[in-house]
C-alpha cells in the first residue's frame, strides 16, 4: 500500500540520518561485530512463512517459547488434518478443557485459522528469528538447534536485524518474503513497518508492552504509527493496551489490540509443571515434543544451556550440554548472585559485594551483568578495590571459597540461580525499570530487588505480601537483606509451592502468541489490501 507524501518524506529523512551514521556504528564495540550482516547483503535470509523479531536475549527467549507453540505438522494420512496445536489441539482449534483453551485477559481466544470442516490454515514450516544483539542471537541459535532435534517439521533460520534504514527493510522483506512479520515486546520500527505496508505483509506484535515515555515520544509522530503500524497488538496488560489503542487509534478488543497472558510466565514456571503439560500432552497422542522446556532449568546443576563467552564465542558445551556443577562451583556451597546488573548501579552494588566479602568471607559471590561488555569494567573495580575476580570461562575446577566470580558467559543465569542462596536481580536499584526477578523464583530462591520495577509493574504485588520478593530502598538494606537470607533463606520446596500456585493460572501466553500468528497468516498479504 503506497504512503502519503508527507510519511515518505519522513522515512526519507530517517533514511538519510541512518546512511549518515554508518561510519559511527561500524566503530561501535558492540554493532561492529557482524556489521556486515546488518546490511543485509545477498542471501541474508531466504523466504519464510514467519519473521520472529526479538530484540535482546530475554525477548529471545520468548521467541523460543513462541517457536514451541506453533501448530505441529502432522501426517496427511492420519485424518487428522495439515496441523495440531500443542495439547491434542487439532487443526489449531481450541478443543474445551485443553490446553487450547487461552484465557487472553477478555475470555477465551480462538485462532481465526479455525473452519468448520476442519481444515486449517496451512501449518508454519519455515521461520526466521532474527535478534539485535549477540545474547539474543546465541538464545535463538539454541532454539534453532532445539527445533531441529524437537520439531523437525520447522526450519529455523536466525539472523542478526538489520539496521532499521527504511531500504535496507525493504531488501530483508524481499529477500525474507514472509507471510507475516511478529516484533515481541516493545520496539516499533519504523523502517522495517514501512517496508511491510507496502509489501502488504501484516505485523503483530505480541507480548505487547508499551511504557508511558514510549508511548509520549511516539505521539509525536501519531499519524505516521497509525499509517503503519501494526494490524494486530496482544498486550501484557490492560494499561499496555490502552496505550497501544491510544497510538494506533483502534478500538481494543475490536479492532486489532486486546489482552493476552504475559509470555514470561510460560517460560518461569518450573519444569515440574512444564513436564507434566507436556505428559498431558503426549496423552492426547499429539508431538509432547513441542512442550518441551529450553534446557536451561535444572537445579542443583548448571545445566543445559551451555553459554556463550563473552565477545559471541560458543562455549563448548552448548547447546543442550549439562555443566556439572563440581565443574564451576562447590557442591553445597554458599553463594551469593547479584543477576542482571546494569552499569548504573554498578558502584552500588560494589559496597554490597565488599561488606559481604567482610562479614561472609567464605561465602562465593557471582555477578553476572546484563550486558556482557561489562565484564571488563566489572573486572577492573575489583582488581582496583582489591580483590581478584575469577571469569566463569576460566574454570574447570571450583574456586577456593570466598571467590568472586564474573559470568562471562551467556545462557546460565537460570541454573546459577538454582544454585543461589541469597539473589539480586538488577536493573533496579537505578530507574531502570527492573529485570526479570521471577526466574529465581522459578529456581526456589526469593529474589531482592530494588525500589524501581516500573516494567514489572504487571506481576502486581502479590507476590511481595506472600514474601516471596524482598524490595530494599537502597544498597544498604540490600547488604542487610542478603545477610539475612544467607543465615536463614526460605525453604526451596516452600518457594516453589507458594510460586508455582501463582504462576501457573497466569501461564497459556505463547498459546496465545501462535494465535495471534495464525490470525496475520489468515490476512490478505497482497499489496494494497492491508
Amino acid at each position: 500500500m503506497p504512503l502519503r507524501l508527507h510519511h515518505r518524506a519522513l522515512l526519507a529523512l530517517y533514511g538519510a540520518v541512518w546512511r549518515l551514521a554508518r561510519p559511527v556504528l561500524a566503530r561501535n564495540r558492540r554493532l561492529a561485530h557482524r556489521f556486515e550482516e546488518r546490511l543485509v547483503p545477498r542471501q541474508w535470509a531466504t523466504p519464510v512463512d514467519v519473521w520472529v523479531q526479538s530484540a535482546s536475549g530475554g525477548e529471545s527467549y520468548l521467541a523460543w517459547e513462541l517457536l514451541k507453540a506453533l501448530p505441529v505438522a502432522v501426517a496427511q494420512d492420519a485424518g487428522v488434518g495439515t496441523t495440531g496445536m500443542p495439547g491434542g489441539c487439532i487443526d489449531g482449534c481450541a478443543q474445551p478443557g485443553s490446553c487450547g483453551d487461552v484465557h487472553n485477559g477478555m475470555g477465551t481466544a480462538t485462532p481465526s485459522g479455525c473452519r468448520a470442516d476442519g481444515a486449517g490454515m496451512p501449518p508454519v514450516r519455515k521461520v526466521l528469528l532474527t535478534s539485535c544483539t549477540e545474547q539474543g542471537l546465541d538464545v535463538l541459535h539454541k532454539a534453532a538447534a532445539w527445533a531441529a532435534d524437537e520439531r523437525p517439521d520447522l526450519d529455523v533460520q536466525v539472523q542478526v536485524f538489520p539496521f532499521d534504514e527504511p531500504y535496507l527493510m525493504g531488501e530483508a522483506l524481499a529477500q525474507a518474503k514472509p507471510r507475516a512479520v511478529v516484533l515481541l515486546e516493545t520496539e516499533l520500527w519504523p523502517g522495517l513497518l514501512a517496508a511491510c505496508t507496502v509489501a502488504g505483509t501484516p505485523v503483530g506484535v505480541v507480548n505487547g508492552r508499551m511504557t508511558p515515555p514510549s508511548l509520549a515520544a511516539y505521539l509525536a509522530i501519531e499519524g505516521f504509527w497509525q499509517a503503519v503500524g501494526p494490524c494486530r497488538v496482544a498486550a501484557m496488560s490492560d494499561d499496555d493496551a490502552m496505550r497501544f489503542t491510544l497510538l494506533l487509534g483502534r478500538c481494543a478488543g475490536a479492532d486489532g489490540v486486546d489482552v493476552m497472558p504475559n509470555m514470561k510466565f510460560d517460560r518461569v514456571v518450573p519444569d515440574v509443571v512444564a513436564s507434566s503439560r507436556a505428559s498431558r500432552v503426549e496423552a492426547h497422542g499429539n508431538a509432547a515434543k513441542c512442550n518441551a522446556v529450553p534446557p536451561c532449568s535444572g537445579v542443583g546443576a548448571l545445566s543445559g544451556t551451555g553459554g556463550t563467552v563473552a565477545g559471541g564465542r560458543p562455549d563448548a558445551d552448548a547447546p543442550g550440554t549439562p555443566v556439572p556443577m563440581g565443574e564451576v562451583l562447590r557442591e553445597g556451597a554458599s553463594l551469593v548472585v547479584f543477576g542482571s546488573v546494569r552499569e548504573e548501579e554498578e558502584t552500588a552494588l560494589l559496597s554490597v559485594l565488599l561488606r559481604l566479602r567482610d562479614e561472609r568471607p567464605r561465602t562465593d559471590i557471582a555477578i553476572a551483568p546484563r550486558h556482557m561488555h561489562r565484564v571488563e569494567a566489572w573486572c577492573h573495580m575489583m582488581r582496583h578495590a582489591g580483590i581478584t575476580p575469577v571469569l566463569r570461562s576460566s574454570l574447570t575446577t571450583p574456586p577456593a571459597p570466598g571467590a568472586v566470580i564474573v559470568w562471562d558467559t551467556f545462557g546460565e543465569l537460570g541454573a546459577l540461580y538454582a544454585a543461589a542462596r541469597a539473589v539480586f536481580v538488577g536493573g533496579s536499584l537505578a530507574p531502570l525499570g527492573g529485570q526479570n526477578y521471577l526466574e529465581p523464583l522459578a529456581r526456589g530462591v526469593v529474589p531482592c530487588v530494588g525500589p524501581h520495577l516500573g516494567n514489572f509493574e504487571w506481576v502486581g504485588g502479590a507476590l511481595r505480601e506472600q514474601g516471596l520478593v524482598q524490595v530494599v530502598p537502597d544498597a544498604e538494606s540490600l547488604a542487610d537483606m542478603l545477610l539475612h537470607q544467607l543465615k536463614r533463606p526460605m525453604p526451596r520446596d516452600k518457594v516453589l509451592e507458594r510460586f508455582m500456585a501463582w504462576a501457573e493460572p497466569r501461564r497459556g501466553g505463547a498459546l496465545r502468541a501462535a494465535q495471534v500468528v495464525e490470525e496475520l497468516l489468515a490476512m490478505p498479504t497482497q499489496e494494497g489490501d492491508r
